[in-house]
Parts: structure tokens; C-alpha cells; sequence
């Protein structure tokens, strides 16, 4: 019992730090372009993790043909993330990039023709509310910014689908740590070609990168790993889930981000749907039975 408490722990620090990194990508964007921004937190997480994960990483055809693919997805997931955060507020990107939850069992009905139990569609109808709540304004609009959250949302949704199917095929470790150099490798080179690559010019400024870097993607993907070989898949997929909320109170405390009435309350909808398609009845109740 004690290592799974330690387990979900470890998972929802790793929660808030990822809650945290929407907050912390909003102000690097004051300074820097979205690209070198990219590439700088990538670059530090790929050397972090092949360096502390270099025993257990081997080099094969088919993990670099595999690692090729997803890292082109998540190059397109954090770039529309990133842009999203400078057209809206990190409370909003947050929510909405957190429901990609909502999104996973569409993608899978499509392309592998998994079954969408009765739970997701009305989750996804909750999530559409919710979504419409936090989105539209008075003239029934939508910021570019919460549209390139929902793309990326999309992409997130794919790249965790593909990955399931992925991982079971190769060596999970080496695929996880050289998808993040085809991040970086790729948004070092669009940096470049874009607008020049800049380092950190003050202690601020690194502390920013040094935190997206090590503690929101090393960090945060290696806990991750580590610690679901002990929680409950159902304990973990809830702790996930509170993401958008520590994003939302964080952008709060910290930038000072007010949400509206209306937009809370799509919030509260949008969290809920989240929470629904995550859980389990059966499975919650034998879970803290075990306990």
C-alpha cells in the first residue's frame, strides 16, 4: 500500500508541474519566439534523459522509423500549444488541451475500430458544452488561441494513441527518449530557418527553460513511467485529469488570470466529462476496498 500511495504521489507532482509548465510557457514567450522556445526545452530533456536513461536505450531501425513518427506529431503538439498560450489565457489552454481524454476514443474508433463505450459519448457531449462555455464570447466567436488549443488537444489525443500501439512493438524507453530529440532536432531547425536561435540572456530566463526542461518533460515523463508500474490505472488516469485545474489555479495565483462566470462553469463541465471517462464505478470501488 505504501508504494502505490508513493506511486500516486510521484504522479501528481508530476501533474502540477505539467499544470505549471502552461503558466511558465507564457511568460518564456515574453522573450522568446515559439520555435526557440521549443527547442530550447527539448534539447535540455533529450540530452537529461539519454543521458540518465542511457543503459536501458538501444539504437534500432524500426525504434528510429517509430520515434521519427511520433516526434513529428508532438513537434506539431507543442507548437500549436505553444502558439495557442500567446492568443489566450493559460487557464483556458489548459482545460481545453485537457481533453484530449474526450478526444483519445474517437481517434481509436476510427483508426483501429475500438468500441466507444456509452460513457465517452455522453462525456463528449458534456465536453462540447463545456468547451462551448470556455470558448465562444458574447458575439459567439472563438479565439484563435482556444482553436489552436483544440488542435492541440487533437494532436495530443493521436500521438497517445499511436504511442500505445507503438510501444508494444519496440523498446518503450528508447522510443519515449529519441522522439524527444526529433522534437528537438526539428524545432531547433525551424528556429533557425524562422528567426534565429537565442539562448537565455538572464537568470529569470533560465530558471524558465531549466524548469520546462528538466522538471516538465524529463522529469515529469520519466515519474510517470516509473511510477504507474505501481499505481492503479484508474487512480492514475484521475490524478491526470486534475491538470487543467492546477493550470487554472496556478494562472491564477500567478499571472492573475480571472475567469468568468461562464467560462468556470464550462470549466466545472469540461473537468467533470474528464473525471467521467476516466472512471470506473466497479473498478474505483475495488480500489478503495484495497486500500
Amino acid at each position: 500500500m505504501m508504494r502505490k500511495n508513493r506511486a500516486n504521489f510521484l504522479i501528481l507532482i508530476a501533474v502540477v508541474f505539467w499544470g505549471a509548465s502552461y503558466i511558465f510557457t507564457k511568460i518564456g514567450l515574453g522573450s522568446f519566439g515559439v520555435f526557440n522556445l521549443i527547442a530550447m526545452r527539448f534539447i535540455l530533456a533529450f540530452v537529461i534523459s539519454a543521458l540518465t536513461l542511457r543503459k536501458y536505450i538501444v539504437a534500432e531501425r524500426k525504434i528510429l522509423i517509430y520515434s521519427a513518427g511520433l516526434g513529428s506529431i508532438l513537434f506539431l503538439a507543442f507548437t500549436t500549444m505553444t502558439l495557442a498560450l500567446k492568443y489566450t489565457t493559460a487557464s483556458n489552454a489548459g482545460f481545453l488541451i485537457g481533453s484530449l481524454v474526450i478526444i483519445i476514443p474517437i481517434i481509436s474508433f476510427f483508426i483501429f475500430k475500438e468500441k466507444i463505450e456509452g460513457k465517452f459519448i455522453v462525456g463528449s457531449l458534456m465536453a462540447l458544452v463545456g468547451i462551448g462555455l470556455i470558448t465562444l464570447d458574447d458575439e459567439l466567436s472563438v479565439n484563435l488561441g482556444d482553436i489552436l488549443a483544440l488542435l492541440c488537444a487533437t494532436l495530443f489525443a493521436l500521438h497517445v494513441v499511436l504511442t500505445g500501439k507503438l510501444t508494444k512493438k519496440v523498446n518503450s524507453i528508447s522510443l519515449g527518449v529519441f522522439q524527444l530529440g526529433v522534437v528537438a532536432g526539428m524545432s531547433l531547425l525551424t528556429s533557425i530557418v524562422t528567426g534565429g536561435f537565442n539562448i537565455p540572456s538572464s537568470k529569470n530566463l533560465w530558471f524558465i527553460i531549466l524548469f520546462l526542461s528538466i522538471i516538465c518533460t524529463a522529469f515529469g515523463y520519466i515519474v510517470q513511467t516509473v511510477a504507474q508500474q505501481e499505481a492503479s490505472p484508474v487512480m492514475t488516469g484521475l490524478i491526470l485529469s486534475l491538470e487543467p485545474l492546477f493550470s487554472a489555479v496556478l494562472a491564477y495565483f500567478i499571472l492573475g488570470e480571472i475567469m468568468s462566470v461562464r467560462a468556470l462553469t464550462g470549466s466545472g463541465i469540461l473537468l467533470s466529462s474528464i473525471i467521467l471517462v476516466q472512471s470506473s464505478p466497479m473498478k474505483m470501488k475495488e480500489f478503495f476496498l484495497k486500500q
